[in-house]
């Protein structure tokens, strides 16, 4: 349930609006009818919030020994290289920042509302493992 599209189609500033309150096929605007049915359903402010995310993504070599045995006189066994990330990749068709997070924690009856949370951060890493 987005209740970010409730708070701000009753300040008249949702994206979607229609400050008219009718459009020229003389159907209520998108804003204007959500607000008709407070009080009396809710459906209007739920929403798909089906996505696909990438949540995290790990890749690493090891680094052939050849390359760094001749100099190095074998007083390192093994160097990797890596680079991993997170939340790299959302997709979703979604009124809002994270169809994911919940204001309210991940209780059963308190998830899946959504009053404009902060969305999930991406991070990348970049790794050196050396082994002597």
């Amino acid at each position: 349930m987005n209740l970010t599209t409730l708070l701000t189609d009753l300040n008249g500033t949702s994206h979607d609006y229609d400050t008219v309150d009718l459009d020229p096929d003389g159907q209520v605007g998108n804003g204007p009818y959500r607000v008709s049915q407070l009080g009396s359903s809710a459906e209007v402010f739920v929403e798909d919030a089906s996505y696909l995310r990438m949540r995290e993504l790990g890749l690493y070599y090891n680094i052939p020994t050849e390359v760094y045995d001749d100099f190095l006189n074998g007083t390192i066994d093994n160097i990797k290289l890596g680079f991993s990330g997170t939340n790299l990749i959302n997709i979703f068709d979604y009124n809002s920042y994270d169809p994911e997070v919940s204001n309210f924690g991940a209780n059963g009856i308190f998830t899946g509302v959504d009053v404009t949370p902060f969305p999930s951060s991406k991070r990348f890493l970049f790794h050196l493992a050396v082994n002597f």
